[in-house]
């Protein structure tokens, strides 16, 4: 009876060349798991086309194998940025001559680099940019105020101050009203003095609370 099967026990050891296996006869399953080592493989010998997609994961990546000439240009996002890439640096103070890294707007955003001093002079107060309802309420306190600012021409009408002075320091004479047109009342904590004759009108009076003295000149 003739063989029509040819059993390992038959063909002896290294008895298979290369010139006894016809091409493409050799399959996947023929090929034990983790047979085909590193040093089996020629070099340059794997290319794109033997590598199955999605095949290559982190796992297989060599630590700093991955350098700036394997990265496609405007790939990289604020996604893949490391959110302590800031935080983790040498904190120092600003120079003028330091730069800033910004997206140009002017340039489709761009990256490019400005000087501090740059970004410094967005923030100077222009002529008349300070508006009246850009100072908080009671901002301006006695130490903002110049000496010799306030003039009796920043003063309000509204505001009753003594009589105006007449000449100049050391030659001035403080002169006051002829006519009292309003209830004046001295608390009995100080004294005052009115150059007469003056006359009421109105409501006009004068009230002088024990411990107080009005002298009034004519």
């Amino acid at each position: 009876m003739a063989l029509t099967t040819v059993t390992g026990s038959l063909v002896s050891v290294n008895a298979i060349q290369g010139t006894l296996i016809a091409d493409n006869a050799i399959t996947a399953v023929h090929i034990a798991t983790n047979a085909v080592s590193g040093t089996l493989i020629a070099d340059n010998a794997v290319t794109a086309v033997h590598i199955a997609q999605n095949s290559i994961t982190v796992t297989q990546l060599a630590d700093d194998c991955v350098e700036s000439d394997k990265i496609a240009d405007g790939i990289i996002t604020t996604n893949h940025l490391n959110k302590a890439m800031i935080s983790s640096q040498t904190e120092v103070t600003a120079a003028a001559g330091d730069f800033v890294l910004l997206g140009d707007t002017s340039d489709s955003n761009n990256l490019k680099k400005s000087p501090v001093s740059a970004i410094a002079s967005l923030s100077t107060v222009g002529t008349g940019d300070i508006t009246t309802a850009k100072i908080a309420d009671d901002a301006v306190t006695e130490p903002k105020i110049l000496d010799g600012a306030v003039t009796q021409a920043k003063i309000h009408s509204a505001v009753v101050l003594g009589g105006p002075s007449i000449g100049t320091i050391p030659n001035m004479v403080r002169t006051n009203a002829k006519t009292i047109t309003a209830a004046i009342t001295f608390a009995g904590t100080e004294n005052g003095i009115t150059a007469g004759p003056v006359t009421f009108s109105g409501s006009g009076s004068v009230t002088v609370t024990t411990g107080s003295t009005w002298h009034l000149l004519v």
